[in-house]
């Protein structure tokens, strides 16, 4: 039993499985099998190309601080200004306090 796919050629670097398609009525010329690898070849720097775009952009969204990580923040920072103001109050008061003698 015969397979339309034959290796016609040992692979070329770094395209460990690709096979060589000889056509059974002779028509795939040897120019249509090198268009169809370098369409192969194209596709698969197209592949890698994305790959790379995809992991930077993973990484560039590690950075990314949340919206709401940010919002809490500023809330408990908001939040902090009162106690803040009552103890520069309080520390303006004493120092007066002590400035004056103490009576």
């Amino acid at each position: 039993m015969t397979t339309p796919y034959a290796p016609c050629r040992p692979p070329q670097e770094g395209y460990s499985e690709l096979p060589q398609m000889a056509h059974e009525g002779g028509n795939m010329s040897g120019d249509r099998i090198g268009e169809i690898l370098s369409e192969l070849r194209e596709m698969r720097q197209e592949g890698q190309d994305t790959r790379e775009k995809v992991i930077t952009l993973i990484e560039q969204a590690k950075g990314i601080v949340d919206h709401e990580d940010r919002l809490r923040s500023l809330e408990r920072w908001k939040y902090g200004l009162p106690v803040t103001g009552l103890v520069a109050i309080g520390s303006m008061a004493l120092s007066a306090w002590a400035k004056t003698g103490g009576s």
